[in-house]
Order: C-alpha cells, then sequence, then structure tokens
C-alpha cells in the first residue's frame, strides 16, 4: 500500500517579513518555558514545510499549511504574551452574554 499523506487543511500565507517576525517572536525570551515545546515543534515544522515563492512582481511569500491545533497553539502564545502588555478596556464577554440574552427573548417572542 502507496504512503498516504492528508495536508493540513488550513492556508496561510506570509510575507517574509511576517514570517521571520513570527519566527522571531515565537523563539524569543518572552516566551515561557512551559510554551518552550510548542515553540520549537512550531519552529521545526514551518522551517521544514514551508513553500516559499516568489509573485511576478519580485514579492517574496510563504505558504504554510497548519493542522488546526497548531494554529491554535500559534494564537494562544501571541494572547498569552499579549495579555501581560495589554490591559483589558472594554468586557466582551458581557457583551455577548447580552447579545445572547437579546436573541432568546426576540426568539421567544416571536413565537
Amino acid at each position: 500500500m502507496p504512503y498516504q499523506t492528508k495536508t493540513p487543511p488550513s492556508k496561510m500565507t506570509f510575507t517574509k517579513s511576517r514570517f521571520n517576525q513570527l519566527l522571531n517572536y515565537i523563539n524569543s525570551d518572552k516566551i515561557s518555558e512551559n510554551e518552550r515545546n510548542k515553540t520549537n515543534n512550531l519552529t521545526d515544522k514551518m522551517l521544514k514545510y514551508s513553500m516559499p515563492y516568489i509573485k511576478e512582481n519580485g514579492e517574496e511569500l510563504i505558504n504554510i499549511h497548519f493542522y488546526t491545533g497548531e494554529l491554535t497553539d500559534i494564537i494562544y502564545i501571541l494572547l498569552d504574551n499579549l495579555i501581560s502588555s495589554e490591559p483589558i478596556k472594554v468586557d466582551y464577554y458581557s457583551e455577548v452574554l447580552k447579545l445572547k440574552e437579546e436573541y432568546k427573548k426576540s426568539k421567544h417572542e416571536a413565537k
């Protein structure tokens, strides 16, 4: 039976600059020891499976396919490190609860 591969479902295209920024950030000293294993695995994958190409206009881009869990890891790594530096100004969770309650009321009234 031939070896089969499955391409990860999510594709992201990075400019050369964004690619370098992301990899530099996830490998910086700002990342906690707890996240270090994830960042090492992500870095290895991004270096190994990235598909660089040059557009006709000369712009250098990199395509990378990710599994959902890998994108989740990237988002949490970025958020965990933003939380300590950016104060929360608006409680959007309360906004979500309020909108859900309004939706329930409007749905109930429509019956």
